[in-house]
């Protein structure tokens, strides 16, 4: 049993989790479903099951999820014909993976800032410090750091509320700039260099497409 701080913390990163997905722009959230890359690899789900947290998060949310073979399953045992079954405690990397095909379906620099925050969110949240990771917390160590996790987990909702602005279409440019940089300041590893180039396109009227493209040309001459 988990101490009630730590099980409404798993209740409120699941809800994380979820309004994530629900924030992913309709063009980006289909990406993976028609991606035929290797981001779904063998034993991707296995960190779930393994790890204390990503485990007490999956179970609270969906039970016991995981056949009694997982070990021997050649694939994901999360993955079924219908996509992944886990809405809440997937491994982390399923939920950072800001590959060119995303960059491609966001439609401007707003939803761009957008998804690479919501791609980098969860890693983040995980950081209790610059050198501890709660993904590397064992059960006994996670309640000790209760009262931590509990922030970090309430710390990314505070953040996610002001990303969503980014998301709303009525919201006044200046708005949106703002919390651009609020972002921007709280998590500078969301710009990684393919985030760099689009952005830097958008705001300097170039399409991204066309931005990659004399980007590509000029590394080959």
């Amino acid at each position: 049993m988990l101490p009630e701080i730590l099980e409404h913390a798993a209740d409120r990163y699941a809800e994380l989790e979820r309004r994530i997905d629900r924030l992913m722009p309709a063009r980006c959230a289909g990406v993976c479903l028609d991606c035929r890359g290797g981001c779904c690899r063998a034993g991707m789900a296995n960190q779930t099951i393994r790890t204390w947290w990503l485990r007490e998060v999956s179970v609270r949310a969906h039970g016991r999820w995981w056949p009694d073979d997982w070990r021997q399953r050649a694939g994901c045992v999360a993955l079924t014909e219908r996509g992944c079954l886990l809405s809440a405690g997937r491994p982390v990397n399923c939920r950072t993976y800001f590959c060119e095909p995303y960059l491609a379906a966001c439609r401007d620099v707003w939803q761009t800032i957008l998804c690479a925050f919501l791609s980098e969110l969860l890693p983040e949240t995980m950081r209790l410090s610059p050198k501890l990771n709660l993904l590397d917390l064992s059960a006994e160590e996670g309640v000790s750091r209760a009262g931590e996790i509990a922030e970090c987990v309430e710390a990314s909702h505070r953040l996610l509320a002001a990303a969503e602005q980014l998301a709303d279409e009525g919201a006044p440019e200046r708005t949106k700039h703002r919390v651009a940089l609020e972002l921007l300041c709280s998590m500078p590893g969301m710009l990684r260099p393919a985030v760099r180039r689009r952005v830097l396109a958008e705001i300097g009227g170039v399409p991204g497409g066309a931005a990659a493209e004399a980007g590509g040309e000029h590394g080959r001459s």
